[in-house]
C-alpha cells in the first residue's frame, strides 16, 4: 500500500467514525422524542388512535421492537439513571442494548467504562445476548400496553387505575413468563 492510500484509508475512516458518532447523538435524540409522543399522547392529534399505528406511519416506518429499544434506552439510561446523552451515544445503541438490563447505580460506572471500551462481542460473551422478540411478541405486548393506555383514559377514579393495571402487569408477566426467553 503507498502512501497515498494510506492517507485515502485514514480520511475515510474518520468520515466514517464521524458519521458513526453523529447517528449515535441522532439516535438519543429519537428515543428522547418518541418517549414525549408516547408519554405525551401526542400522536392522538394526528388522527393515530395508538402509538405503535403512529410508529407504522410510512414517513416512519419503526418496527415496535426498534422504537421501544430507544426509548427503552433514553428512558432507563438518561432518565432513570441519569446518564449523560453524550455518553449513551459514546455506547451505541448496539451495546446499549445489551448492558441496559444490567445496569443498576451500583454498578452503573463499571458497566458504563466496560460499554465503552469493550467490543459488542466482549459484552454479549459477559452480559449474553439481548432478549429479541419475534413479530408475535411484538402485536400481544402492544394489544396490552394500548389496553392500559385507553383503561387510563376510561377511568377517572384512581382506584379503578390500579386495579386494572395490576391486572394488566400480572397478564404481561404471566406472557412473558409462559413464552420465556427467545434468542436468536
Amino acid at each position: 500500500m503507498n502512501e497515498l492510500q494510506g492517507r485515502e484509508a485514514y480520511t475515510l475512516h474518520e468520515q466514517v467514525v464521524v458519521a458513526r458518532n453523529s447517528l449515535a447523538v441522532n439516535m438519543v435524540e429519537l428515543g428522547r422524542l418518541l418517549y414525549e409522543v408516547r408519554d405525551k399522547k401526542t400522536y392522538e392529534a394526528l388522527d393515530y388512535q395508538t402509538f405503535n399505528s403512529y410508529l407504522a406511519m410510512p414517513e416512519l416506518g419503526f418496527s415496535q421492537r426498534q422504537a421501544y429499544y430507544l426509548i427503552s434506552i433514553y428512558e432507563k439510561m438518561a432518565l432513570q439513571m441519569n446518564i449523560s446523552p453524550a455518553t449513551i451515544a459514546q455506547i451505541g445503541e448496539a451495546k446499549s442494548i445489551i448492558i441496559l438490563p444490567h445496569l443498576s447505580e451500583e454498578n452503573k460506572q463499571e458497566i458504563i467504562d466496560e460499554a465503552i471500551s469493550l467490543s459488542r462481542a466482549d459484552l454479549i460473551a459477559k452480559y449474553g445476548k439481548p432478549k429479541k422478540y419475534t413479530e408475535q411478541d411484538e402485536g400481544e405486548i402492544g394489544r396490552l400496553s394500548d389496553y392500559l393506555c385507553d383503561q387510563f383514559t376510561r377511568y377517572k377514579d384512581i382506584p379503578a387505575i390500579i386495579d386494572d393495571s395490576l391486572n394488566l402487569s400480572r397478564k404481561i408477566l404471566t406472557y412473558v413468563n409462559r413464552n420465556g426467553k427467545k434468542d436468536s
